[in-house]
């Protein structure tokens, strides 16, 4: 199935990140810079940015002064002052080379490494003005030196004189058939992350031809990158851009299905083809075939609490590809509330239950001792669903303090924390029940 394609390379290139990870160089501080750019959480344990004192000493070298420089832009207080000093101590010492070497060795032709210097100098409170300019003027003097018809070098190039204040170059692409797969993933995530520098491109380029020719590039050749940066454009473009897909024709199926509109009516189980994918409906045949459905069908039982709610559903619908499913979203037909849920209950692959403070009770003899609980609905659904599906494909989210049902006692409930820390421990679950996800 193609859609599982996708959600297999995705899976692929983040385990290619991971495999590949190398703190401090440039390519990891140019992925935590993509992943930061659109607001993406940072996979586990690549998030950190220290460095040791043998590294400290190695900030004379560009690769490790250009990934400090990463640092410094993401989070200015990541260093002590000591640190920023040797950084911009470093930054002089660069100065006094050659940057521009006949053999194309230099920091200038490595795209990564000059972003990594440009974005440091502009974060570094301790870099001397001399230095500042002496690396805008490098910029500066270089730009006629990079090869025009490569995409990710002039982006990266145009990435670093914005940083240094200097308008680069327009950069021209005559033909989006022409540039590579990651090119296009590069165009994509600067739609996310920098549509100003996207809206400078000559021609220009239309962000939903992009995002279409990507998934194009990803159902018929695949994608495979050639280093962490490379690997870290494409796994951010490609989930957004899935995930965007995936949840306008989930939105489009949800209104059809809410207007009683049969929606498997034109697409039934069918081999997408290359026309298929160009015109956009690959992914509607994947959200609208009805086995595929079923199989991405999440029943969100819930109280009151409409904020979590509607949180836990968009995280489902969007972040997840998944579809969720609300009770009273969903059209009645003539049914009463018990047949509608047993309907909707037998679509489902897996149930999310909300145990929220939407009630409060206590035992008879302690009439004082009041706790709260969440509604009865909530704990009968709960019930309904451990008998109906394995145990592993009913999550339980938990506000604290909320009352667990005596029979339920002892199992593991994911914490509804307000830094949104259950998000990562609720797709981990889901993905461990078999279930994929983006």
């Amino acid at each position: 199935m193609v859609a599982l394609s996708f959600g297999q390379q995705i899976d692929a290139l983040s385990s290619y990140i991971n495999a590949n990870w190398a703190w401090p160089s440039p390519d990891a501080g140019f992925a935590l810079y993509v992943a930061r750019s659109v607001n993406a959480e940072l996979q586990s344990g690549l998030g950190d940015v220290s460095l040791s004192d043998t590294q400290i000493r190695r900030l004379d070298q560009a690769p490790v002064l250009a990934a400090a420089g990463y640092a410094l832009a993401l989070s200015p207080s990541s260093y002590t002052l000591a640190v920023e000093d040797a950084w911009a101590k470093g930054l002089t010492r660069l100065a006094s080379r050659q940057p521009f070497t006949p053999d194309h060795n230099s920091f200038f032709y490595r795209p990564t490494e000059l972003l990594g210097l440009s974005l440091g100098a502009l974060h570094c409170g301790l870099v001397r003005p001399a230095d500042m300019a002496w690396l805008r003027q490098v910029v500066i003097e270089g730009e006629h030196r990079l090869s025009s018809g490569d995409l990710w070098v002039q982006v990266l190039a145009a990435k670093a004189a914005a940083a240094l204040s200097h308008p680069w170059q327009q950069i021209e692409i005559r033909s989006i058939e022409t540039v590579d797969a990651t090119g296009v993933a590069l165009l994509a995530w600067l739609y996310q992350a920098d549509d100003a520098l996207v809206a400078t491109f000559h021609p220009s380029t239309d962000r939903h031809n992009i995002d279409q020719e990507l998934l194009v590039r990803c159902a018929t050749g695949g994608l495979s990158p050639q280093d962490t940066a490379h690997a870290a454009v494409l796994y951010h473009a490609l989930r957004a851009v899935v995930r965007g897909a995936v949840a306008t024709f989930g939105d489009r199926h949800r209104s059809m299905e809410a207007a009683g509109t049969n929606t498997n009516a034109s697409i039934g189980p069918q081999q997408p083809t290359d026309a298929m994918v160009r015109e956009g409906q690959l992914v509607e045949s994947v959200a609208t075939n009805e086995d595929t459905a079923s199989s991405r069908n999440i029943f969100i039982v819930h109280g009151h609490n409409d904020t979590v709610k509607l949180e836990v559903a968009r995280f489902v619908d969007r972040d997840l590809g998944l579809h969720s499913l609300i009770l009273h979203e969903l059209s009645d037909k003539g049914r009463t509330i018990i047949e509608k849920f047993e309907a909707h209950a037998n679509e489902a692959r897996a149930a999310i239950v909300l145990l929220t403070a939407d009630d409060i009770g206590a035992v008879r003899t302690k009439p004082k001792d009041l706790k709260p609980r969440a509604r009865q609905n909530v704990v009968l659904e709960l019930g309904f669903f451990l008998a109906k599906l394995e145990r592993g494909k009913v999550f339980v989210l938990k506000e604290e303090g909320v009352e667990t049902p005596s029979d339920y006692s002892g199992v593991l409930y994911i914490p509804l924390d307000a830094t949104g820390g259950w998000k990562h421990k609720l797709r981990q679950e889901i993905k461990d029940a078999g279930i994929p996800v983006l």
